[in-house]
């Protein structure tokens, strides 16, 4: 899932404001950190990770861990920064809506009921 520069400068602005969602430890990339970053992706689309634990020299390594397992595209990364893009892949449903005159009618009964 290729994106164009200009998605990615329009993905890079939305990223300006947002808060890391995920910090990456001493202990590094694990498990339970990849299924946070998967789940934080479904919810939000575009994240940002803290890699604090991750030597300077590494950072492209865990990106390439984090990105092919998921199936995300690195947006852009400053220092120990990574903002990181996964389209959603489906669309929760809305309820639908209740017919306001269907629930007054409702209420009307439940009323004279008492």
């Amino acid at each position: 899932m290729p994106i164009s520069s200009l998605q990615k400068l329009n993905l890079k602005r939305r990223a300006h404001a947002l808060n890391p969602v995920v910090l990456l430890g001493q202990h590094g990339l694990t498990e339970n950190v990849l299924k946070a970053i998967d789940e934080a992706l479904e919810v939000h689309e575009l994240i940002k990770i803290k890699c604090a634990g991750v030597e300077r020299e590494q950072i492209d390594a865990t990106q390439s861990a984090i990105c092919e397992p998921l199936r995300a595209e690195i947006i852009c990364q400053i220092g120990h920064m990574l903002v990181i893009y996964r389209k959603k892949t489906a669309v929760a449903k809305k309820a639908p809506k209740k017919d306001k005159k269907r629930v007054k009618k409702q209420v009307a009964k439940m009323r004279t009921r008492r």
